[in-house]
């Protein structure tokens, strides 16, 4: 009995042996064919906005967490509203686990509402872990007299939007579907740039973009109260924003709105999130995310992002890949109202 118990412990011994030296082996193998390797950090807009500076910031910190430690290099492809990124990524680019990217959040969204020039499924893309969330606000210049969400169910109000792929066009045509403001949304302005700039010329009055955004590029504006703060965009409310900026989720009449509002309201959780191809290598893609996840815990990343006024707030990989499926699995009756809001056919 003595021996049988022998034997089974030296077969089991064996058995932890040879799980850790393939553990090993993976994790050399993975380190092989990083070192002396470029990561590609594809972003789907220009170098000058919120995409690219989080861009940059992952290739300082993150190539130090990977095995073999590659150089990371952001290169910018704006289109589309990120859409010829997204389909470059999918079909084009190296599913080997060199090529990673930022894109629009709203992707999920378009699949099923605009799918125009789609030829990639969102729900195969890689997910590697969130930067922060892209919760909204919209802000209005202070000299429209405007003050609350409820001044503009009365007047009308420009606001001005990069394109139709654009969350600056997408939310207020939502807000006048569903809270029934009269805002006028003008496209053609060329990037979160442009339309910063025609809300200071008075080109136009109002402008919605991600909290974190303002905050990092407006602060001034803020300050000084030169714009007001008229409804959050997102499903949870943002601590630093005044108590009587309502939420959107809280305005809703009933509950086939707020169903509306969560289907249009996801991209703003999954944010500001990094993938790659489908089918990348399950070891290099998890190195990937564990690389992801040391990074945004790494003091001096943390400290760099302060530094640049951006807010980090991670997310998995696995989760964002739950809650794109879920957006991109939204009902007919929703996929329709949206549709009809934002007037598309």
């Amino acid at each position: 009995m003595t021996g049988q118990k022998t034997i089974g412990a030296i077969a089991a011994l064996g058995m932890i042996a040879t799980a850790a030296a393939s553990t090993s082996v993976r994790a050399d193998e993975v380190a092989d064919f990083y070192k002396g390797n470029t990561v590609t950090v594809i972003v789907g807009f220009g170098a000058g906005g919120g995409y690219g500076t989080f861009a940059r910031l992952i290739g300082q910190h993150m190539g130090q967490y990977l095995p073999g430690k590659p150089n990371f290099v952001p290169q910018f492809m704006p289109g589309g509203g990120s859409l010829k990124m997204a389909n470059y990524m999918y079909n084009i680019a190296p599913k080997n686990g060199t090529f990673i990217g930022l894109a629009s959040p709203v992707l999920p969204v378009f699949q099923l509402i605009r799918s125009k020039g789609f030829k990639m499924d969102v729900r195969r893309f890689s997910y590697i872990g969130r930067m922060a969330s892209q919760k909204h606000v919209m802000m209005v210049r202070a000299d429209t007299g405007v003050t609350s969400i409820d001044d503009i169910k009365k007047k009308e109000i420009t606001a001005a939007a990069s394109g139709k792929g654009s969350p600056t066009f997408i939310f207020p045509k939502m807000m006048n579907e569903v809270l029934g403001t009269k805002f006028k949304v003008i496209t053609g302005y060329k990037g979160s740039a442009g339309s910063r700039l025609a809300l200071e010329q008075g080109e136009a009055k109002s402008m919605t973009s991600g909290w974190v955004s303002w905050k990092a590029n407006s602060p001034h504006w803020i300050k000084s109260k030169f714009l007001i703060p008229v409804v959050e965009l997102g499903l949870d409310k943002s601590p630093d924003l005044p108590k009587s900026v309502p939420l959107i989720l809280d305005l809703a009449k009933n509950d086939a709105d707020r169903d509306f509002i969560r289907f249009m309201m996801g991209p703003t959780v999954t944010g500001w999130s990094l993938f790659g191809p489908p089918n990348i290598p399950k070891a290099r893609l998890a190195a990937l995310r564990t690389a992801y996840d040391k990074m945004v815990r790494d003091p001096a990343f943390l400290r760099e992002a302060k530094k640049r006024r951006l807010e980090i707030e991670p997310m998995s990989g696995v989760e964002i890949a739950k809650r794109v499926n879920a957006t991109a699995s939204a009902s007919p009756a929703i996929v329709k109202r949206a549709k009809a809001a934002l007037g598309y056919k």
